[in-house]
Protein backbone atom coordinates (compact mmCIF):
# COMPACT_ATOMS: atom_id res chain seq x y z
CA UNK A 1 0.00 0.00 0.00
CA UNK A 2 1.44 3.50 -0.66
CA UNK A 3 2.26 5.78 1.89
CA UNK A 4 2.25 9.45 2.67
CA UNK A 5 5.83 9.92 2.23
CA UNK A 6 5.62 8.12 -1.53
CA UNK A 7 2.61 10.49 -2.26
CA UNK A 8 4.74 13.30 -1.09
CA UNK A 9 7.44 12.65 -3.44
CA UNK A 10 5.79 11.38 -6.68
CA UNK A 11 6.71 13.57 -9.53
CA UNK A 12 2.74 14.72 -11.02
CA UNK A 13 3.25 15.74 -14.03
CA UNK A 14 -0.69 15.60 -16.31
CA UNK A 15 -3.84 14.65 -15.14
CA UNK A 16 -3.86 11.25 -15.34
CA UNK A 17 -0.80 10.92 -12.25
CA UNK A 18 -3.17 12.74 -10.19
CA UNK A 19 -5.81 10.55 -10.70
CA UNK A 20 -3.93 7.31 -10.61
CA UNK A 21 -1.17 7.65 -8.20
CA UNK A 22 -2.66 10.30 -6.16
CA UNK A 23 -6.31 10.23 -5.74
CA UNK A 24 -6.33 6.46 -5.84
CA UNK A 25 -3.85 5.63 -3.14
CA UNK A 26 -5.19 8.83 -1.07
CA UNK A 27 -8.96 6.84 -1.42
CA UNK A 28 -7.48 3.38 -0.18
CA UNK A 29 -6.01 5.50 2.71
CA UNK A 30 -9.31 6.79 3.59
CA UNK A 31 -11.19 3.12 4.15
CA UNK A 32 -12.19 2.94 0.31
CA UNK A 33 -12.53 0.27 -1.99
CA UNK A 34 -13.35 -0.01 -5.83
CA UNK A 35 -16.30 -1.01 -6.70
CA UNK A 36 -15.83 -3.92 -9.44
CA UNK A 37 -18.48 -6.79 -11.01
CA UNK A 38 -17.59 -9.16 -8.03
CA UNK A 39 -17.21 -6.55 -5.03
CA UNK A 40 -19.40 -3.82 -3.62
CA UNK A 41 -16.88 -1.13 -3.14
CA UNK A 42 -17.80 3.00 -2.67
CA UNK A 43 -15.77 3.99 -5.43
CA UNK A 44 -17.25 4.86 -8.88
CA UNK A 45 -14.68 6.00 -12.15
CA UNK A 46 -16.15 7.86 -15.11
CA UNK A 47 -19.61 8.13 -13.32
CA UNK A 48 -22.23 9.20 -15.78
CA UNK A 49 -23.64 12.59 -14.72
CA UNK A 50 -27.02 12.91 -16.98
CA UNK A 51 -28.64 16.33 -15.49
CA UNK A 52 -26.02 18.49 -14.12
CA UNK A 53 -26.66 21.42 -12.40
CA UNK A 54 -26.07 24.99 -14.50
CA UNK A 55 -23.56 26.78 -12.47
CA UNK A 56 -24.05 30.46 -13.37
CA UNK A 57 -24.28 31.04 -17.07
CA UNK A 58 -22.04 28.22 -18.39
CA UNK A 59 -24.06 25.12 -19.21
CA UNK A 60 -22.51 22.43 -18.33
CA UNK A 61 -23.52 19.68 -20.86
CA UNK A 62 -23.45 16.16 -18.98
CA UNK A 63 -20.34 14.45 -18.39
CA UNK A 64 -18.45 11.78 -16.69
CA UNK A 65 -17.17 12.33 -13.12
CA UNK A 66 -13.51 11.31 -12.59
CA UNK A 67 -14.70 10.15 -8.85
CA UNK A 68 -17.93 9.54 -6.87
CA UNK A 69 -18.27 7.91 -3.71
CA UNK A 70 -21.34 5.96 -2.27
CA UNK A 71 -22.17 4.61 0.71
CA UNK A 72 -25.05 3.17 2.00
CA UNK A 73 -26.72 3.59 -1.46
CA UNK A 74 -26.14 6.74 -1.23
CA UNK A 75 -23.67 9.18 -2.50
CA UNK A 76 -21.65 11.77 -0.70
CA UNK A 77 -18.58 12.38 -2.00
CA UNK A 78 -17.64 14.34 -5.70
CA UNK A 79 -14.01 14.30 -6.32
CA UNK A 80 -12.48 16.03 -9.46
CA UNK A 81 -8.44 16.07 -10.42
CA UNK A 82 -7.22 18.86 -12.27
CA UNK A 83 -3.62 19.57 -14.22
CA UNK A 84 -0.74 19.78 -11.49
CA UNK A 85 -0.50 23.14 -13.38
CA UNK A 86 -4.55 24.54 -13.10
CA UNK A 87 -6.16 26.27 -10.30
CA UNK A 88 -8.24 24.41 -8.98
CA UNK A 89 -9.85 27.66 -7.49
CA UNK A 90 -10.93 28.86 -11.12
CA UNK A 91 -14.72 28.94 -10.68
CA UNK A 92 -15.36 27.11 -13.92
CA UNK A 93 -13.51 24.26 -11.90
CA UNK A 94 -15.36 24.68 -9.15
CA UNK A 95 -18.53 25.39 -11.18
CA UNK A 96 -17.96 21.73 -12.75
CA UNK A 97 -17.36 19.74 -9.34
CA UNK A 98 -20.24 21.67 -7.53
CA UNK A 99 -22.40 21.11 -10.52
CA UNK A 100 -22.11 17.31 -10.39
CA UNK A 101 -22.34 17.22 -6.76
CA UNK A 102 -25.26 19.37 -6.54
CA UNK A 103 -27.20 17.65 -9.29
CA UNK A 104 -30.30 15.70 -8.16
CA UNK A 105 -28.84 12.46 -9.43
CA UNK A 106 -26.34 12.90 -6.85
CA UNK A 107 -26.55 15.65 -4.14
CA UNK A 108 -23.42 14.77 -2.62
CA UNK A 109 -22.35 16.24 0.79
CA UNK A 110 -19.14 17.09 -0.52
CA UNK A 111 -17.26 18.31 -3.20
CA UNK A 112 -13.41 18.01 -3.60
CA UNK A 113 -10.87 19.52 -5.94
CA UNK A 114 -7.25 18.63 -6.26
CA UNK A 115 -4.47 19.16 -8.68
CA UNK A 116 -2.37 16.84 -6.27
CA UNK A 117 -0.35 19.76 -5.02
CA UNK A 118 -3.13 21.49 -3.36
CA UNK A 119 -6.65 19.31 -2.14
CA UNK A 120 -9.93 21.49 -1.15
CA UNK A 121 -12.92 20.06 -0.23
CA UNK A 122 -16.51 21.93 0.14
CA UNK A 123 -19.54 21.71 1.67
CA UNK A 124 -21.88 21.49 -1.31
CA UNK A 125 -24.99 22.74 0.90
CA UNK A 126 -22.34 25.51 2.56
CA UNK A 127 -21.16 26.33 -1.36
CA UNK A 128 -24.63 26.47 -2.65
CA UNK A 129 -25.71 29.19 0.07
CA UNK A 130 -23.05 31.56 -0.21
CA UNK A 131 -22.64 31.21 -4.08
CA UNK A 132 -19.95 33.21 -4.61
CA UNK A 133 -16.75 33.44 -6.57
CA UNK A 134 -14.15 33.50 -3.14
CA UNK A 135 -16.02 30.67 -1.69
CA UNK A 136 -13.59 28.96 1.18
CA UNK A 137 -13.61 25.60 1.26
CA UNK A 138 -13.97 23.59 4.22
CA UNK A 139 -10.96 22.20 4.41
CA UNK A 140 -7.50 22.73 2.26
CA UNK A 141 -4.30 20.38 2.48
CA UNK A 142 -1.02 21.25 0.89
CA UNK A 143 1.07 18.41 -0.70
CA UNK A 144 4.04 19.44 1.56
CA UNK A 145 1.92 19.20 4.37
CA UNK A 146 -0.16 16.30 3.31
CA UNK A 147 1.44 14.16 6.69
CA UNK A 148 0.79 16.47 9.18
CA UNK A 149 -2.75 17.61 7.81
CA UNK A 150 -3.69 13.96 6.30
CA UNK A 151 -6.08 13.96 9.91
CA UNK A 152 -8.14 16.91 7.89
CA UNK A 153 -8.88 14.57 5.53
CA UNK A 154 -9.44 11.67 7.48
CA UNK A 155 -12.32 13.87 9.58
CA UNK A 156 -13.88 15.20 6.77
CA UNK A 157 -14.06 12.48 3.83
CA UNK A 158 -12.75 9.18 5.68
CA UNK A 159 -15.18 6.25 5.18
CA UNK A 160 -15.94 6.60 8.75
CA UNK A 161 -16.91 10.28 8.93
CA UNK A 162 -19.51 9.73 5.16
CA UNK A 163 -20.93 6.55 6.54
CA UNK A 164 -22.54 9.18 9.36
CA UNK A 165 -23.76 11.32 6.82
CA UNK A 166 -24.78 8.66 4.91
CA UNK A 167 -26.80 7.40 7.76
CA UNK A 168 -28.78 10.29 8.37
CA UNK A 169 -29.94 10.77 4.55
CA UNK A 170 -30.69 7.11 5.05
CA UNK A 171 -32.71 8.08 8.02
CA UNK A 172 -34.08 11.38 6.32
CA UNK A 173 -35.13 9.27 3.91
CA UNK A 174 -37.30 7.08 5.97
CA UNK A 175 -39.02 9.67 7.92
CA UNK A 176 -40.43 10.92 4.47
CA UNK A 177 -41.24 7.71 2.99
CA UNK A 178 -43.62 7.55 6.58
CA UNK A 179 -44.81 11.10 6.50
CA UNK A 180 -46.25 10.10 2.93
CA UNK A 181 -46.96 6.97 3.58
CA UNK A 182 -51.05 6.70 2.83
CA UNK A 183 -53.20 5.43 5.98
CA UNK A 184 -55.47 3.26 4.30
CA UNK A 185 -51.67 1.30 3.09
CA UNK A 186 -50.55 -1.95 4.48
CA UNK A 187 -48.75 -5.07 3.94
CA UNK A 188 -50.56 -8.47 4.12
CA UNK A 189 -48.03 -11.20 5.84
CA UNK A 190 -48.65 -14.86 4.79
CA UNK A 191 -47.85 -16.70 8.14
CA UNK A 192 -46.31 -20.12 7.61
CA UNK A 193 -44.98 -20.66 10.94
CA UNK A 194 -44.42 -19.25 14.45
CA UNK A 195 -41.90 -19.70 17.50
CA UNK A 196 -41.04 -17.39 20.53
CA UNK A 197 -38.31 -17.43 22.35
CA UNK A 198 -36.99 -15.14 24.72
CA UNK A 199 -39.61 -12.37 24.08
CA UNK A 200 -39.37 -12.46 20.05
CA UNK A 201 -41.15 -14.23 17.84
CA UNK A 202 -40.18 -16.14 14.57
CA UNK A 203 -42.20 -15.80 11.52
CA UNK A 204 -42.08 -17.00 7.92
CA UNK A 205 -43.68 -14.49 5.52
CA UNK A 206 -43.82 -13.22 1.60
CA UNK A 207 -40.69 -11.01 1.58
CA UNK A 208 -41.80 -9.41 -2.03
CA UNK A 209 -44.89 -8.22 -0.22
CA UNK A 210 -42.59 -6.03 1.50
CA UNK A 211 -39.94 -5.06 -1.05
CA UNK A 212 -41.86 -4.51 -4.09
CA UNK A 213 -43.38 -1.23 -1.58
CA UNK A 214 -40.83 -0.32 0.53
CA UNK A 215 -37.42 0.39 0.88
CA UNK A 216 -34.86 -1.41 2.66
CA UNK A 217 -34.19 -0.95 6.33
CA UNK A 218 -38.00 -0.03 6.92
CA UNK A 219 -39.65 -0.75 10.96
CA UNK A 220 -42.79 -2.45 10.57
CA UNK A 221 -45.53 -3.05 13.77
CA UNK A 222 -47.10 -6.36 13.24
CA UNK A 223 -50.77 -6.03 13.35
CA UNK A 224 -53.07 -8.49 13.99
CA UNK A 225 -56.90 -8.22 12.59
CA UNK A 226 -59.90 -10.08 13.83
CA UNK A 227 -63.81 -9.37 14.35
CA UNK A 228 -63.19 -5.76 13.43
CA UNK A 229 -60.30 -4.85 16.15
CA UNK A 230 -56.76 -4.67 14.67
CA UNK A 231 -54.18 -5.33 18.19
CA UNK A 232 -50.54 -4.76 17.89
CA UNK A 233 -48.59 -7.68 19.11
CA UNK A 234 -44.97 -6.52 17.70
CA UNK A 235 -42.40 -4.87 15.92
CA UNK A 236 -39.68 -5.82 13.66
CA UNK A 237 -37.17 -4.40 11.01
CA UNK A 238 -36.51 -5.66 8.02
CA UNK A 239 -32.94 -4.92 7.17
CA UNK A 240 -31.26 -4.37 3.91
CA UNK A 241 -28.76 -7.66 4.77
CA UNK A 242 -32.49 -9.02 4.49
CA UNK A 243 -33.66 -8.05 1.38
CA UNK A 244 -29.93 -9.20 -0.01
CA UNK A 245 -30.02 -12.28 1.03
CA UNK A 246 -33.85 -12.74 0.16
CA UNK A 247 -35.02 -14.41 3.90
CA UNK A 248 -38.25 -15.05 4.30
CA UNK A 249 -37.91 -14.73 7.93
CA UNK A 250 -37.34 -12.04 10.58
CA UNK A 251 -37.77 -11.73 14.16
CA UNK A 252 -40.13 -9.86 15.43
CA UNK A 253 -39.85 -7.95 18.97
CA UNK A 254 -42.85 -8.92 21.46
CA UNK A 255 -44.87 -5.85 22.92
CA UNK A 256 -48.17 -7.37 23.61
CA UNK A 257 -47.56 -11.40 24.89
CA UNK A 258 -51.00 -12.07 25.83
CA UNK A 259 -52.23 -10.57 22.12
CA UNK A 260 -49.16 -12.74 20.82
CA UNK A 261 -49.60 -15.92 22.49
CA UNK A 262 -53.58 -15.84 21.28
CA UNK A 263 -52.56 -15.12 17.73
CA UNK A 264 -50.43 -17.95 18.00
CA UNK A 265 -53.27 -20.12 19.86
CA UNK A 266 -55.56 -19.15 17.08
CA UNK A 267 -53.40 -19.82 14.26
CA UNK A 268 -52.35 -23.31 15.67
CA UNK A 269 -55.95 -24.16 15.59
CA UNK A 270 -57.56 -22.22 13.13
CA UNK A 271 -57.43 -21.98 9.27
CA UNK A 272 -54.96 -19.41 8.26
CA UNK A 273 -56.52 -16.08 6.60
CA UNK A 274 -54.28 -13.91 4.31
CA UNK A 275 -56.10 -11.00 5.51
CA UNK A 276 -55.97 -11.14 9.69
CA UNK A 277 -52.22 -10.06 9.83
CA UNK A 278 -49.96 -6.78 8.79
CA UNK A 279 -47.08 -5.21 8.49
CA UNK A 280 -47.15 -1.29 8.98
CA UNK A 281 -44.24 1.36 9.02
CA UNK A 282 -43.57 3.25 11.80
CA UNK A 283 -41.12 5.60 13.45
CA UNK A 284 -39.46 3.41 16.47
CA UNK A 285 -38.36 5.15 19.67
CA UNK A 286 -34.51 4.55 19.02
CA UNK A 287 -35.06 7.18 16.01
CA UNK A 288 -34.95 9.82 18.94
CA UNK A 289 -31.04 9.28 18.46
CA UNK A 290 -31.38 9.51 14.87
CA UNK A 291 -32.64 13.44 15.67
CA UNK A 292 -30.06 13.90 18.40
CA UNK A 293 -27.76 12.90 15.31
CA UNK A 294 -29.19 15.67 13.00
CA UNK A 295 -28.95 18.36 15.25
CA UNK A 296 -25.11 17.56 16.05
CA UNK A 297 -24.65 17.47 12.88
CA UNK A 298 -25.81 20.83 11.79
Amino acid sequence: MTTIEELVSIVYDNEETVREEFITPLLKMLGYTSKTNNYHGEIHRGFSIKNPFFHGKEKICPKKSDYIIEIEDFFVLVIEAKHPKENIQDTKHLGQAFSYAYCPQIEAEYFLLTNAHTTNIYNTKKYQRFFKNNYTPDCSVLLKNLKKDFHKLNRIISKRALLKAAKIKKRYQLLNRIDNFEGNESVTISIKSYSTINGQMTFDFELEAIENIFFNGMWFRLIFYENDISYEIGEFEISEKDILLKRNSTFVKITNFEKANEVIDFFETETVKADMLFAKPYIPNNLLEFNKLINSKE
